[in-house]
């Protein structure tokens, strides 16, 4: 009589998948010690401490990724504006026209003037203007720009667009900086209330702003007060538009960060001589 004994077969993915976990159980050790290594290594990435290594490769990566981005836009930028439409007319010669945007032209020439009115209306200032990089990884939005140490580009310089304060700046390096926005947790401002004269700190908190420390709490903070900012640290001068209270704490910010475009980062002359 024959019997049949079932083969386990030596390939496939199953098997494959099998004899890698068989081969991490017996090295546990081993895996654990290397998962703590790779750990250590990205809290280091991330902690900010510009000695590192590991700050340094990340300041190196970004600003090659920035400079990278800034050229694709220019380049990209160009050719959507002289595209040919999709319902190109051809001339008599037989050859499509092609027809310039001048939409999209019209819309960056106008948010260029407005902003050029706003950052003109303060004296002694001097200012770079640029267009943002956008960064989101699906649970925050993060702000670049094309800008670095060798711009002049220093941390806590404050960045607006034509509405108001966009935020200021830190994480500089010799290609690049980042935005820290006004709603962005970290971020804090000395500014003014213009109705009553109110001082405070304003904060950011990922979702919004707020106010801190406030310089008399027996003064009302009325809903829709003028929120603007002090003279302070780095290239924050006095007199920038915030926004708006919200509620008696909450501040309303002018400027809306997936809107963002085209910014200017501001500072003193004095700072510069």
């Amino acid at each position: 009589m024959v019997r049949y004994v079932r083969i386990k077969p030596t390939s496939g993915v199953s098997y494959y998948l099998r004899r890698g976990f068989f081969k991490i159980m017996q090295h546990r050790v081993c895996v654990l010690v290397v998962a703590g290594v790779l750990l250590y290594c990205f809290g280091r990435w991330f902690s900010g401490d510009e000695s590192s290594f590991f700050w340094r490769m990340r300041t190196h990566v970004v600003d090659r990724c920035v400079a990278a981005t800034e050229v694709v836009m220019k380049s990209a930028v160009p050719a959507s504006l002289c595209a040919q439409s999709c319902t190109a007319i051809q001339d008599a010669m037989g050859v499509a026209s092609c027809f310039v945007r001048t939409e999209m032209l019209a819309e960056e020439n106008e948010n260029l003037r407005r902003l050029l009115n706003f950052v003109s209306d303060y004296r002694g200032l001097s200012y770079i203007t640029t267009r943002v990089i956008h960064s989101y990884d699906g649970i925050s939005r993060k702000v670049f720009l094309p800008l670095g140490t060798r711009d002049g580009i220093k941390n806590q310089q404050a960045v607006v667009n034509s509405k108001g304060l966009v935020g200021k700046i830190v994480d500089v390096s010799e290609r690049s900086s980042r935005v820290l926005l006004v709603t962005d947790k970290g971020f804090d401002a000395q500014v003014f209330i213009v109705e009553n004269g109110v001082s405070a700190l304003l904060s950011g908190t990922g979702t919004g702003a707020v106010f801190t420390n406030v310089s008399s709490s027996d003064k009302e903070i009325n809903i829709g007060s003028i929120v603007i900012t002090v003279a302070g640290i780095g290239g924050f001068p006095y007199g920038i538009y915030v926004g708006d209270v919200l509620k008696s704490n909450r501040v309303a910010a002018a400027v809306n960060v997936e809107e963002l475009d085209i910014v200017s980062v501001i500072s003193l002359r004095d700072d510069n001589a």
